[in-house]
């Protein structure tokens, strides 16, 4: 255990180092001496070495020369005195009138010496604001910066970082998206120009893009749609787990027709996301009973045969309890409709016709129900869908043998 005469040693040790360090008894008088009667340069290399030794004389000092008659001196010790004394309101005064300088760079160090204050300079943000339309690409960048530093959730500020995001040449399209991520909700006046970077900016900023969306969350419904066909897979990841965040409510069942598409997306996250949503419209069969692959299809063109890989999609209508669910679906006018559409849309190859003939014929009611519907309005060859369904018109279940008769009905065949 250290003894306390040798705990008193260290301790004196230590104070000692400490106002060693502040205040050099060396060097500090001459220095003071400097900033107050040297030449231009002397005093402006005295107030940087004041800000380096720091210690309470040489705050007094740089905050006294703040009143001093040159310009270029009372710049140079704002921006020291950002780091020593970020709070005082002459500090941020000084550094605001610096921002009107004629010298680009007197104008950027004031931006970088403001972002170093901190929410303290809120007083220079109409200053700022101004500084975003700066004629130097630095100073406008580092305005953005220092805006973000000061007050990122200040509604005049997130205005103006929208505008220079939806500027033909923004300033600074990575500064830009960093200040907006950081202004929470308020990023959501963004969302269509975020969604045109993700679509069409620069793959180096997606990956920000999409933090600032997540920030504004929720994005809507009909974004993050547009974006399950962006060309980055990640983006197209992001808008199909946001969509599977969704709480959907029963009156926006007829949105049912919208997932479908993506249920035959070569992306695995999109076709999950699809397979969530149905699933909370209450449309869980229609979610499990899509498939999609790719096979190897062997077609004549020019009078010889080509072989080549197919991405075909592939239905098999559930029997029991989820049958019941799609049927209901189905008949349903106001759902079924836009449904029988949207899945007509999908890539159905001969294997998804067998598969639904075979359903037709071999399986239990509910099934060869939904199986005649279906027949009757997604397949592609016309001719097989009629001598499927006259098959069925000799059905056990006159339910089956009516959906039949329908189905021809709307093919332009009557019986």
């Amino acid at each position: 255990m250290v003894s306390r005469f040798k705990a008193a040693v260290l301790l004196a040790a230590l104070l000692a180092a400490r106002t060693a360090a502040e205040e050099p008894p060396d060097d500090l008088d001459q220095i003071l001496a400097q900033l107050t009667k040297g030449s231009a340069a002397a005093r402006v290399r005295a107030a940087r070495e004041l800000g380096r030794l720091g210690g309470g004389r040489a705050k007094t000092a740089l905050l006294a020369a703040l009143d001093d008659r040159d310009p270029q001196l009372r710049h140079e010790v704002a921006v020291v005195l950002a780091r020593l004394e970020a709070g005082h309101r002459k500090v941020v005064d000084t550094l605001v009138v610096s921002l009107r300088s004629d010298d680009w760079y007197v104008r950027w160090q004031a931006c970088l010496a403001l972002k170093s204050v901190g929410p303290p300079a809120r007083a220079a943000v109409p200053s700022l604001l101004q500084s975003l339309c700066d004629t130097e690409q630095d100073v406008c960048r580092e305005s953005v910066l220092a805006l973000a530093a000061i007050a990122p959730r200040d509604k005049e500020v997130v205005a103006a970082l929208v505008d220079v995001l939806e500027a033909e040449h923004p300033v600074d399209l990575g500064a830009t998206l960093f200040a907006l991520e950081l202004s929470g909700r308020g990023v959501r006046d963004a969302i269509p120009s975020l969604a045109n970077i993700l679509k069409d900016g620069p793959p180096g900023l997606h990956a920000r893009a999409r933090r600032c969306l997540a920030a504004a969350a929720p994005v809507p419904e009909s974004v993050l749609d547009d974006l399950l066909d962006a060309p980055a897979p990640e983006t197209r990841a992001f808008a199909a787990r946001e969509l599977a965040k969704r709480r959907v409510k029963p009156k926006t069942k007829p949105s049912i027709a919208l997932h479908i598409p993506k249920l035959a997306s070569r992306d695995k996250a999109v076709r999950e996301a699809a397979k969530a949503a149905l699933t909370k419209l209450g449309a869980e069969p229609l979610a499990t009973m899509v498939s999609v692959g790719e096979v190897t299809v062997t077609r004549s063109a020019n009078g010889r045969e080509v072989t080549r890989n197919e991405w075909v999609a592939w239905i098999e209508p559930p029997g029991g309890k989820e049958g019941a669910q799609l049927l209901a679906i189905l008949r349903d006018r106001a759902i079924g409709e836009p449904t029988l559409a949207a899945l007509a849309e999908l890539p159905f190859g001969v294997p998804g016709m067998v598969r639904l003939v075979a359903a037709l014929e071999r399986g239990e009611e509910i099934e060869r129900e939904c199986a005649a519907i279906l027949i009757g309005r997604v397949a592609r060859d016309k001719e097989w869908a009629k001598r499927a369904l006259r098959e069925a018109l000799t059905d056990r279940s006159a339910e089956v043998r009516a959906v039949a008769e329908r189905a021809l009905h709307e093919l332009g065949e009557g019986r």
